[in-house]
């Protein structure tokens, strides 16, 4: 519900989509900006750099179920978006005005 009331009330040209965990770093955010100004209407972030500087080593069958969901993601949809569960996103205020008032679940 939150997100959506944010997302429909902002003011700004664009609205930027973050998780509180700090699993994306704020220097992506040019990249971001580049892709909208280039026409996207959303601009998605990544958690790839995570692989290389994580710490902690998740299990094997983690990384594969990981891996697994990516490609059946891309397989059925087409998408070029590497990370689909990133909560570091950028949309014009236009899409996201349209995305975020089609929300029909006011829950996680």
């Amino acid at each position: 519900f939150a997100v959506r009331v944010g997302a429909l009330s902002s003011r700004g040209q664009q609205v930027l989509m973050v998780d509180a965990d700090g699993a994306t770093s704020f220097s992506g955010l040019a990249a971001l900006e580049q892709a909208i100004e280039s026409g996207a209407d959303v601009a998605f972030g990544s958690r790839h750099h995570l692989a290389e500087e994580s710490t902690v080593r998740r299990a094997w069958y983690r990384t594969l179920l990981m891996r697994g969901f990516h490609m059946v993601v891309r397989l059925l949809i087409g998408s070029q978006v590497k990370d689909t569960q990133c909560g570091f996103k950028l949309f014009r205020r236009d899409a996201a005005r349209r995305v975020f008032s089609s929300l029909h679940i006011s829950r996680w």
